[in-house]
């Protein structure tokens, strides 16, 4: 999910104001999605070569938010740590059930 404007009091920003007093405000947001499907068979795909996916980045993208020649490697890994201020990323939350003693040393946290 990318936000690509903020529209405050009727001005467009690129990225959100530091200081920000206003009565109006709203998002123009841009979703990039693949389906579980499309995930899913590519995961099962490359598990036969003991091959594990952990981000997938648009390539679209990738070559839109860098203007600059970088190498392709290099823009993807600035991505993935978090460059661009207005990317929004989902995590899925997972809880484990944790034993008696984790629960115990993570009281003590």
């Amino acid at each position: 999910m990318l936000i690509e404007n903020y529209l405050i009091d009727n001005k467009v920003y690129q990225f959100l104001p530091k200081k920000l007093e206003c009565n109006n405000f709203s998002l123009d947001i841009k979703f990039i999605c693949l389906s579980d499907n499309l995930i899913k068979s590519l995961e099962k795909s490359l598990e036969k070569y003991q091959i594990s996916i952990n981000h997938i980045i648009s390539a679209n993208y990738v070559e839109n938010f860098f203007k600059n020649n970088h190498d392709l490697f290099k823009k993807v890994r600035e991505i993935i740590n978090g460059c661009n201020p207005n990317e929004v990323k989902f995590y899925n939350k997972t809880q484990k059930n944790q034993g008696f003693f984790e629960k115990f040393f993570n009281f003590f946290r």
